[in-house]
């Protein structure tokens, strides 16, 4: 199965299953901003924190 390359839009819409995925180091980078950013929404950041979580835990390969 081919592997598929996410954004961080698309992991922030749906984290759910991100085990056979490639994420961009700039895509973690953004997440973590998203996080402790002032200027987002509250569910936006709520968002970000459970992506980053998922990623933690499922691993997913990350390319620099």
């Amino acid at each position: 199965m081919a592997k598929r390359f996410l954004d961080t839009n698309s992991i922030i819409t749906d984290c759910t299953d991100i085990s056979n995925v490639v994420i961009s180091s700039k895509t973690l980078e953004e997440l973590e901003n998203i996080k402790t950013s002032s200027h987002k929404d509250n569910d936006i950041k709520y968002k970000a924190r459970v992506a980053v979580r998922a990623i933690r835990e499922q691993k997913p390969e990350i390319v620099v």
